[in-house]
């Protein structure tokens, strides 16, 4: 770093009360601005960009060769400002980095590719002394390793009972020790006599489920990128080399006859994850497979025909929190065309559904796509004719 950049920082940390490294990173964004990304300068001083949005388009990017920065800040653009000139909300967080990444996939598979197997030869896992008797783990694993283990952690620490004093995070921590000590379950720390903790558990050799959607296009050898969930964007080569050695099985559009019954099945279920995406409310990231899938309008118990069917076009993906808050009545939810959320304060949103494979509700024409229907996300969109695919591992 030369002394004319560090001058600017001081200058920058002085009057902006930050200190260096913040300045230097707002410098990099601002060379950015000015040398790569041109169209999302204009955007943001037309006022269409806000400073989070900026940032996140710089950190997606920073990677991309100067030789294809333009196609794909074009490309990406158009999709996150498309919904906020029509109303909506526009992509943000893991969405946009999301959208980003399958971009640059798509353009540049080869160099996709290189990075990632550049990354993976550099994977670790370090355990490192920490403060009042604790230590700390960090690590770098393959995307779907990642998934399978912090799946595994998730079933552990559900094999308690419902009255068990921890908190999920505690339960998850606890896991890791039931790995490490070759224990197939979580001691249930309850206190009660009645505790529903099934004490014949025993460990299993099974491999946590892991999804991974794309496209049969993928999996015969082209370039359009897959889905892992609850990481994103995996280049085709390795969604190959993940499938190879997983069970890989058709995605299937729902029937059309209308089911009496208030769970899905398996196969709507299915569906309607992939259409989702992952919780659909606004700028939420938990996974599509961590969801709940709730009824817009009430399924009547009594009469299953009477209405609130359960159907895509009846169903919102919302995980356990955004689950509550939505039948907590503070907020109001409309689904005319398309999923709206009316604050507490009047304000009205309508979030953007991504789905597993860049194609959701605001992509496929709302809602009104219910069991049956070609025009639903997935089937209706695939250039080549071929199916969806899903794999699990």
């Amino acid at each position: 770093m030369d002394l004319d950049h560090e001058v600017v920082e001081a200058e920058i940390g002085a009057a902006l009360t930050m200190g260096r490294a913040s300045a230097g990173r707002l410098i990099g964004l601002g060379m950015a601005l000015r040398t790569r990304l041109h169209a999302t300068r204009e955007a943001m001083a037309r006022g269409d960009l806000d400073m989070y949005r900026v940032r996140l388009i710089d950190d997606a990017t920073a990677n991309v060769g100067d030789e294809r920065i333009g196609e794909v800040e074009h490309q990406l653009l158009e999709q996150v400002l498309a919904l906020p000139r029509s109303g909506g909300t526009g992509l943000t967080g893991r969405r946009l980095t999301n959208a980003a990444n399958r971009i640059i996939a798509r353009l540049d598979p080869a160099g996709v590719r290189a990075k990632r197997e550049k990354a993976q030869a550099d994977r670790f896992v370090g355990v490192g002394a920490a403060e009042d008797g604790m230590c700390r783990i960090l690590g770098s694993l393959p995307a779907a390793q990642g998934r399978a283990f912090d799946a595994r952690l998730r079933e552990l620490a559900n094999t308690v009972c419902p009255k068990d004093l921890r908190t999920y995070e505690q339960r998850r921590a606890d896991g890791l020790s039931a790995l490490i000590d070759g224990v197939g379950f979580v001691q249930c720390e309850s206190g009660r006599v009645d505790c529903g903790q099934d004490s014949r558990i025993a460990a299993t050799a099974r491999k946590p489920l892991v999804h991974l959607i794309m496209l049969d296009s993928t999996l015969a050898g082209g370039d359009e990128p897959a889905y892992l969930d609850g990481y994103g964007i995996v280049d085709a080569a390795h969604a190959r080399d993940i499938a190879a050695a997983a069970d890989v099985e058709p995605l299937r559009a729902p029937s059309a006859v209308v089911p009496t019954t208030y769970r899905p099945g398996a196969v709507l279920d299915t569906w309607m994850r992939v259409l989702a995406g992952g919780c659909e409310w606004l700028h939420c990231g938990v996974a599509a497979w961590n969801t709940d899938l709730d009824h817009h309008r009430p399924f009547d118990h009594a009469d299953p025909a009477a209405g609130g069917p359960t159907v895509a076009g009846n169903m919102t993906a919302y995980c356990r929190n955004h689950h509550r808050l939505k039948h907590s009545g503070h907020w109001t939810v409309t689904a005319d065309g398309g999923i709206e959320l009316i604050a507490p304060t009047g304000h009205r949103y309508r979030p953007r559904s991504s789905g597993l494979l860049g194609v959701g509700r605001s992509d496929a024409g709302g809602r009104d796509h219910d069991a049956g229907s070609d025009h639903v996300a997935g089937s209706g969109h695939v250039a080549d004719g071929g199916a969806l695919r899903r794999t699990c591992e």
